[in-house]
């Protein structure tokens, strides 16, 4: 019964207010598709694909193997199973227990027995593997270019324009092109200089992390003698076990994710706190590339109503991913719930509005409209007032826990709260969204770069209703934040992760309909490395300056959509934190508490500074800051809200139009036209990328050229319009 209902759910979510039968699915659409997927067959599927890789290498000794792997891996030092065997390899780069994952499985795979040592090394041959340490390589897309380029041609034919596809010959030629540094980075991070850590803390926590040391045993038959296979780095001499890894890994080797999705319910002056799904733990390890998706949908769209009228919306259900979130509890916006499924499937519906009758009556518009008007003292005995995720990051070895508090829809406002006003807004947001959670471990290629966005044309191509969960999005994503940090640190500086990357993507539907894109990264995991003598030596300069540069990516980003005529929904930090005159660094509480600032300000910097950041901050009417790691000199731009993200209104991102029960199906205005569906496939723009209108916004500014064009398809022009009700047909002529 659950999956046919989520099923029914997600169907009728994806086609609500669009007849399913306006697509055209056509033969040259078909064709595209066909085409596509021999393109995939050229790339080099053994620099990301583990599965492909470890049965080539199923057939071969020992030795072959473990040069196999070693040969498509660089050794990167952080603590515990960040990114497990695939995205070690997915990366081209892992510590010692990564490597010996991936190693581990290969061997298994051809029919090894292994098992992963552990030991804990000296000082000096830790030194020894730090000097090991290396940037990801660039690695181009395909392993046969020539049959690649013959069948983007072949691709360009079908869609009539013989540079639209030009963005996919730079990916398969050479992989994603580096970018150049921001001007105004370094201005920033000289202003800074004061705040960040010197270096010392982490070179000893990286010392710790490297003498926590993993490495594969192997042997054929089981009285062979077990062979010692060492890919991190070479020791001297033989290393005597400590004991053996189990498997599966125990959970406090791993780094986790824990995400609650809250409802809060206003009872007068009291808040209470509704779970409205079970919670779930994930290992950032097994995540991939697939975001977690969290959405919220009102009834309505079940009814196949529009949208549009979700003022007659009677109940909301929870989703995660493609089907009901488990124990999804169904809600009113009167802060009723009961079980979703029960609401779906008997006359719990019924029950439950006969039970809240006493308090309906008492309420002005708040279940049949989207808020009270301004000013009104309202006399609901009970209400709905904002949806919260919840998000903490756990790292292995029972390290200090991070947990993300953040409201997706808050029908009160930050500034109310702060001022004990409960009173909520004329023009609150109703409690329905989608959020994409996308924790990133590690660098991407373009050759699963494209592979992921070849399965999500096929999929396009072949189903009315797309996921809702686009790993495409997810890695594109991976690769704008990798390009922004590596060009704000520097091409003579190493950027890695060393925790994933945290970013919240956010698509919220306004009470005029319309509809509010925004990011807000809540960890950027980086550490940034200077070339020394002994190697790569820790720079948190390095570090923050890639922060400030993952902020003026958002910044830049959300910037370019004006160009659609989109505006902004929140000030963000960018334009706070570059123009600030000069930045306070703060410490401590009691130097914050002496800063005349807006409270609700003051609340969201005084649980950074608990959480043991360093804030650099810009004061004012609209106060933001720079959250910094007092170890890493890791850096995220943080708005007044405490949100570290940037957000506008009538934002067009590919995977809302084509996946978004709050967007438009591109696919169903492009009819017949071949170009239009290509482009809505995501080629001209890749996955999760915006339209040409960022790119343009990100060459002013004199940064990323490279990258946006290559993932933009500058090539195709910068003639975006809005046509009809479809955006993306103006990438095709008009």
């Amino acid at each position: 019964m659950r999956n046919s209902l989520a099923g029914y759910i997600v169907a009728a979510v994806l086609t609500a207010g669009f007849p399913v039968s306006g697509i055209s699915q056509t033969l040259s659409m078909e064709e595209y598709a066909t085409q596509a997927e021999l393109l995939r067959g050229t790339l080099d599927r053994d620099s990301f694909d583990y599965d492909s890789l470890t049965l080539d290498l199923s057939i071969d000794d020992i030795p072959v193997i473990a040069g196999a792997i070693d040969d498509r891996m660089v050794t990167q030092v952080y603590t515990g199973a960040l990114r497990g065997a695939r995205g070690a390899l997915a990366a081209g780069a892992g510590n010692a227990l990564d490597q010996a994952l991936a190693l581990a499985g290969a061997l298994g795979e051809a029919g090894y027995e292994t098992r992963i040592a552990r030991a804990t090394l000296s000082e000096d041959a830790a030194r020894s593997l730090l000097r090991e340490v290396a940037p990801t390589p660039v690695r181009p897309a395909a392993r046969d270019v020539p049959a690649a380029i013959a069948v983007i041609s072949r691709m360009e034919t079908l869609v009539g324009d013989d540079t639209v596809l030009a963005p996919l010959r730079t990916l398969v030629e050479q992989g994603i092109p580096a970018a150049r540094p921001p001007e105004s980075v370094a201005g920033i991070a000289a202003g800074v200089q004061d705040a960040l850590p010197d270096g010392a803390a982490l070179s000893e926590q990286m010392l710790r992390e490297a003498q926590d040391y993993y490495w594969v045993q192997a042997r054929r038959f089981a009285l062979d003698d077990w062979q010692d296979l060492h890919i991190a780095f070479t020791p001297d001499s033989a290393i005597t076990p400590d004991g053996f890894v189990s498997s599966p890994l125990p959970a406090e080797m791993l780094h986790r994710l824990r995400v609650e999705l809250i409802l809060e319910v206003r009872e007068g002056g009291r808040f209470n706190t509704v779970a409205l799904m079970r919670s779930q733990e994930f290992p950032v390890a097994n995540l991939g590339r697939r975001p977690l998706v969290l959405s919220v949908i009102p009834d309505i769209a079940l009814q196949g109503g529009s949208l549009e009228n979700i003022s007659d919306a009677k109940f909301y259900f929870p989703l995660l991913g493609d089907g009901l979130a488990p124990d999804a509890r169904a809600f009113t916006m009167f802060g009723e719930n009961l079980s979703a499924e029960d609401v779906l499937a008997s006359n719990g519906a019924a029950d439950l509005f006969a039970s809240v009758a006493g308090s309906t009556s008492a309420v002005t518009n708040i279940l049949g409209g989207l808020g009270a008007p301004a000013g009104t003292e309202q006399t609901a005995v009970k209400e709905a007032t904002g949806l919260i995720v919840r998000v903490t990051y756990m790292p292995p070895d029972d390290g200090k826990r991070k947990v993300f508090e953040r409201y997706l829809v808050d029908r009160i406002g930050p500034e109310n709260r702060a001022e004990g006003n409960w009173i909520t807004q004329a023009d609150a947001r109703p409690l329905a969204g989608i959020w994409s959670l996308n924790a990133l471990t590690g660098a991407i290629g373009a050759a699963e770069l494209l592979d992921l966005q070849i399965a999500r044309v096929g999929e396009m191509a072949a189903t009315d209703n797309p996921s809702l969960v686009n790993p495409a999005e997810s890695a594109t994503l991976a690769m704008f934040f990798d390009a922004a940090a590596q060009a704000g640190a520097g091409a003579d500086r190493m950027i890695y992760l060393a925790e994933p990357f945290i970013m919240l993507s956010e698509t919220d539907l306004k009470a005029d309909g319309t509809r509010v894109y925004a990011t807000d990264i809540m960890q950027s995991g980086l550490r940034g490395f200077s070339a020394g003598d002994g190697g790569w030596q820790p720079d948190p300069a390095a570090t923050f300056a890639a922060g400030v540069a993952q902020t003026l990516l958002e910044s830049a980003l959300m910037d370019g959509t004006a160009l659609l005529g989109s505006t902004r929904a929140r000030a963000g930090s960018w334009e706070v934190l570059s123009g600030a005159p000069e930045l306070l660094t703060i410490t401590d509480v009691a130097a914050l508490e002496a800063l005349d600032i807006p409270a609700f300000a003051k609340a969201a910097a005084r649980r950074d500074l608990e959480r043991g950041a360093i804030l650099a901050l810009a004061t004012g009417e609209n106060p933001a800051w720079w959250r910094i790691d007092p170890v890493s000199g890791a850096a995220v731009g943080v708005d007044a809200f405490g949100y570290g993200g940037e957000a506008v209104e009538y934002l067009q991102i590919l995977d809302v139009i084509v996946t978004s029960a709050f967007g438009i199906n591109g696919a169903i205005q492009c009819g017949t036209d071949l170009c239009c569906q290509a482009t809505n496939a995501g080629w001209t723009i890749l996955g999760f990328a915006l339209l040409g209108g960022a790119g343009e916004i990100a060459t002013k500014l004199n940064w990323m050229d490279d990258v946006m064009a290559t993932a933009m398809g500058f090539s195709a022009g910068l003639h975006v319009g809005v046509i009809g009700a479809n955006p993306l047909s103006g990438l095709c002529g008009e």
